[in-house]
């Protein structure tokens, strides 16, 4: 739960404007007493009682860094002692408060995200500075490596037997001064990063600050505000969820993908009439019985080969919460799988969700993203299934009983059995059942308690296809915190709602909540973004394309169709391949330029037709001049072009054609 997004955007070609600076905009805040930031080239600088290093973390902006030691365990702080490290980035004119930003995963150090969260406040950095404190076990905070764990290829048949391995390593890390050693896989919890993030703002001599959290950082930030409520000025949950009765089952994640997939079908021009999760349920029922196997390209530019199987369509599923290309491609993949048996581009999706959205979690470095810290939290501060107190025996068979007690209707087409074996990194309904036992006396995230004693103003943001991290559940932490707590919804946004390059909707409105918590909050623009678009369909074939609209043979119009469809397609793929080249659908070659755009060399979008040229991207979409060639030899050149609009125009032999735009 709570993994960082991949593409947080409403419209989909233009998430390659990511690349664009983003806009400043909005200033304001609150006085905390330091001296005033010092020149660019000082090498140290002493903040409170803190003196700090010149360093470079990505934030495109003068960093400092620093760090302390804490108590691995508070209840016996002499027993073993962790570092934790932050960043500071100083205001650019004279400061009057300051931010503190969270990442989430768990997993993800703050410090690694510096340049987005310095690109979201904008304006706000003149005149705040910015503490970025990694979580513990994470980046400079004594980063946690299980090496088995976090080198293996995920999904993976070995991966419990690796987490198993994880957590009896941490229980053997660290010793005591007599020898024994510090039971330490529940340790790092978010109750103890919470008093490590306390001990930073007293080591810097911070007064009240404005805290922003994202995913996993919002559960940070619930624990906080019910922790240390007079350090807080105000605070911003972004991708909400419960810190305090979180449902172990999370219910409203299927819930909300059956309603987000049916809404984008629908917002869509161009995708089929009827049920988005109708078909979900019909290709589930097949893949029961008949998995999908076969070649398709991946992100690394080569062809492997893949298994599509319903555990595969429940990842593709849980992960168009967190990016829009699930939502993009699986309908009309559905569609062409269904009716004509052609499994190139769910095979293709399914690729590329092992290797883009997977790969966080394989093979990286445990300073940018921790395996063992995400479980380590996971088995620990979330609600499980079973107790995990008991052993593994005896968890296998609560969860079976709980599983079994489930109510079918909320996870159909899926049972509750198929559904939990979802990725572990986005669910860990099963990862924790080896988990070391708890030993530790019960430390949870939020204590018993109102969570918002001293009414502290909380912005709540939820994307309304966010099926990780629900609405449902921002809108109940809302009701939990108390009436100082507002939530908005973001509509047509996945995971991720100010910490998006998509537009600047999502951070405006972060800026000017933090420029004035208590006054009333202008929002609108968060009704008014646009919607996903979805692909049309996959032709197989140039006869099976759909149409262009204007007057034109039918044969042209499905020409220019194929060609709008295969540009906007290998613009959206730069988002997801590993380097600068990528294979076409069923052929081909495309490489790309720094900015993203693309050049294609004999691209088979369908398998009787073959596009050649070049898509740059503009201001606002993509211009590009192709060459077509379509069955029986004949070459047509094409110039298509889109921007913020719902449609494409391609022309071709002097006629003027509308498409839906990618």
């Amino acid at each position: 739960m709570g993994r960082r997004g991949a593409l947080t955007v409403g419209s989909t070609v233009l998430a390659m404007l990511a690349m664009l600076p983003m806009l400043v905009a909005g200033a304001g805040g609150t006085a905390n007493a330091h001296a005033p930031s010092p020149p660019d080239r000082a090498a140290r600088i002493t903040v409170g009682g803190k003196q700090l290093h010149r360093c470079h973390i990505g934030a495109g902006r003068t960093t400092y860094c620093g760090s302390l030691r804490v108590p691995l365990d508070y209840r016996h702080p002499r027993a073993a002692t962790i570092r934790v490290g932050f960043g500071w980035v100083p205001s650019s004119g004279r400061p009057r408060g300051t931010l503190v930003a969270m990442e989430g995963g768990p997993g993800y150090p703050s410090t690694g995200t510096s340049g987005d969260f310095v690109a979201m406040y904008g304006g706000l950095t003149r005149n705040h500075d910015l503490l970025l404190v990694d979580a513990r076990g994470t980046g400079r905070s004594t980063p946690l490596n299980c090496r088995r764990l976090q080198r293996l290829p995920s999904p993976s048949p070995r991966f419990q037997a690796a987490l198993t391995a994880c957590g009896r390593q941490l229980d053997h890390m660290w010793r005591r001064r007599d020898g024994q050693w510090v039971h330490a896989a529940d340790l790092f919890t978010t109750a103890n990063t919470a008093r490590d993030v306390a001990r930073v703002l007293d080591a810097l001599h911070l007064s009240k600050v404005d805290l922003y959290g994202d995913s996993y950082g919002t559960f940070f930030a619930q624990t906080f505000l019910a922790r240390y409520p007079g350090r807080l000025r105000s605070v911003v949950l972004d991708s909400a969820y419960e810190a305090r009765d979180l449902d172990p089952l999370y219910r409203t994640t299927p819930e909300t993908a059956r309603r987000a997939f049916d809404a984008v079908c629908r917002r869509a021009v161009g995708c089929a009439r009827g049920s988005s999760w109708r078909r979900v349920g019909t290709l589930a029922r097949l893949l029961r019985t008949h998995p999908v196997t076969g070649w398709a390209v991946g992100t690394d530019a080569h062809r492997h080969r893949y298994t599509v199987d319903l555990t595969a369509l429940v990842d593709i599923v849980n992960d168009a919460g967190y990016d829009t290309d699930p939502y993009r491609q699986l309908d009309a993949a559905m569609r062409a799988y269904l009716r004509h048996r052609d499994p190139t581009p769910l095979l293709r999706l399914y690729a590329q969700d092992v290797g883009y959205d997977y790969s966080d979690y394989v093979r990286t470095a445990p300073t940018y993203y921790s395996d063992a810290v995400y479980f380590a939290i996971a088995c620990t501060d979330y609600r499980q299934l079973f107790d995990m107190h008991r052993s593994p025996g005896l968890r296998r068979h609560q969860l079976a009983a709980r599983l079994a007690r489930a109510p079918r209707r909320v996870f159909a087409p899926f049972t509750p059995q198929e559904w939990s074996r979802v990725l572990g990194y986005t669910e860990a309904y099963r990862a924790c059942l080896t988990w070391p036992r708890t030993t530790h006396r019960a430390d949870p995230p939020i204590p018993r308690g109102p969570m918002n004693p001293d009414r502290v103003p909380v912005l709540v943001l939820n994307g309304s296809v966010d099926s990780l991290t629900p609405a449902a559940g921002g809108a109940h932490v809302a009701r939990q915190i108390g009436s100082a707590a507002h939530a908005y919804l973001a509509q047509n946004n996945v995971h991720l709602v100010a910490l998006t390059h998509d537009g600047q909707c999502g951070a405006r409105v972060l800026r000017r909540f933090v420029r004035a918590p208590r006054a009333q909050l202008r929002h609108g623009c968060l009704g008014r973004i646009p919607p996903i678009r979805a692909v049309p369909r996959f032709p197989r074939t140039l006869g099976q394309a759909r149409p262009a609209t204007g007057r034109a043979p039918l044969r042209l119009r499905r020409l220019a169709d194929v060609v709008v469809s295969a540009a906007g397609d290998g613009l959206i793929r730069f988002n997801y391949v590993d380097g600068y080249r990528d294979l076409g659908l069923r052929g081909g070659r495309i490489r790309y330029d720094h900015a993203g755009d693309e050049t294609l060399h004999g691209l088979r979008w369908t398998i009787d037709t073959r596009l050649s040229g070049r898509v740059r991207l503009t201001p606002t979409g993509a211009h590009g001049v192709l060459r077509v060639t379509g069955p029986g030899g004949a070459v047509r050149r094409v110039v298509v072009e889109w921007g913020r609009g719902r449609f494409a125009t391609a022309v071709v032999g002097g006629v003027r054609l509308r498409a839906p735009a990618p």
